[in-house]
C-alpha cells in the first residue's frame, strides 16, 4: 500500500504541466518567459520552451543536424526579431520585459480555445518605450505552448 501511493504521486507528478515541459497552464509565465529569453538573446533557452514534440511531429528527424534544420526558423525568427527590437529602439543594447496580453477577438475566452490564437503583447523596450507585438500562441483548453516561430509584427504603442 505505501508503494502504491508513491507510484501514484510519481504518476500524478509526470501528468501535471510543469514549467520544465512546453506546456504552460498561465499564459503569462509562457509570455514571461519567451520575451526574457528575447531579453537575454539565449536561443537555447527559447528553443527549450518550444513545444518541440508538436513542431517535430510529422517530420522524419533522424539524427541531430535534421533536428536543427526543422528548429532553424524558430532560432532565425528569434534572431530577427532581437535584430528589429534594436532597429526599433536605435540602440545595439535592447530589454525586452512582458508586461500583459489581450486576444484580437474581445469576445473569445482563452482559457477554453483549442488552436493557433493570435494575441496583441504588450512589452516595455528599454524600460521606457511600450509596444504592441503580435504573437501567435497555441492553446489547448486552458494550457499554451509555442509552436510557430515569432515573426516581427509591431503594431503600436501600447496605452
Amino acid at each position: 500500500m505505501k508503494y502504491r501511493n508513491h507510484i501514484l504521486i510519481f504518476f500524478i507528478f509526470l501528468a501535471s504541466v510543469s514549467f520544465s515541459q512546453p506546456t504552460f497552464s498561465n499564459i503569462d509565465s509562457l509570455l514571461t518567459k519567451n520575451f526574457r529569453a528575447v531579453s537575454q538573446k539565449d536561443s537555447s533557452y527559447y528553443v527549450s520552451l518550444l513545444n518541440q514534440t508538436e513542431i517535430f511531429k510529422n517530420k522524419n528527424a533522424k539524427t541531430k543536424s535534421d533536428s536543427l534544420v526543422i528548429l532553424k526558423p524558430f532560432t532565425d525568427a528569434f534572431f530577427n526579431t532581437i535584430e528589429s527590437f534594436k532597429e526599433l529602439v536605435l540602440s545595439p543594447d535592447v530589454t525586452v520585459a512582458y508586461s500583459g496580453y489581450e486576444c484580437f477577438s474581445k469576445k473569445m475566452d482563452i482559457s477554453k480555445a483549442v488552436g493557433k490564437v493570435r494575441l496583441k503583447v504588450d512589452l516595455v523596450l528599454n524600460d521606457s518605450f511600450s509596444i504592441k507585438f503580435v504573437m501567435d500562441v497555441t492553446a489547448n483548453h486552458g494550457t499554451y505552448s509555442l509552436d510557430s516561430p515569432l515573426l516581427f509584427m509591431y503594431i503600436g504603442e501600447a496605452e
